[in-house]
């Protein structure tokens, strides 16, 4: 008696597609997660404050804004200049300076609508200014009028310490 071979062969295998599915969104998700939560923070050299105190516990509800220097695509900036970690030369050009908020560039209005959004509710919330070492006072100067205009008091400037 001969036994088919094809009645041998059944479907006892595992369907893996589904499982496959959910491993690539989770993936998907892992990485905007992590894209997310690192656009508060921009790349800076920070200014140098010999009584900066540690940021030990940061109040994650804080609204980080970023000064940071970015010449526009295609250029390059001679005229900002850091050797060893200090500040040699500044550059003012306006167009190369950007006020960020979660990586978003913003003109003083957007960033007075932002503010007066985020803190319609609680107006203890920080603000956290994080300026580049060589951003001209200018900027800062702006940020800090729109921080009056939306009647916010709870202002921290970010700043590192010098090495030792």
């Amino acid at each position: 008696m001969r036994i088919k071979r094809a009645n041998l062969i059944e479907g006892t295998g595992m369907n893996m597609t589904p499982m496959i599915d959910i491993v690539f969104q989770l993936i998907v998700f892992l990485m905007l997660a992590t894209d997310f939560a690192n656009l508060k923070l921009e790349a800076l050299m920070l200014s140098v404050a010999d009584t900066a105190t540690e940021d030990d516990h940061p109040d994650p509800d804080r609204v980080m804004v970023n000064i940071s220097h970015e010449p526009p695509s295609g250029e390059t900036c001679t005229q900002l200049a850091y050797e060893h970690e200090r500040l040699i030369r500044t550059c003012n050009s306006d167009a190369h300076w950007k006020i960020k908020v979660n990586g978003q560039e913003l003109t003083p209005a957007q960033l007075k609508t932002i503010l007066a959004v985020e803190y319609n509710r609680d107006k203890d919330r920080p603000l956290m200014i994080r300026p580049d070492g060589g951003a001209p006072y200018r900027f800062m100067a702006a940020v800090l009028q729109t921080a009056s205009e939306a009647k916010l008091w709870n202002v921290e400037i970010g700043a590192r310490r010098p090495a030792e």
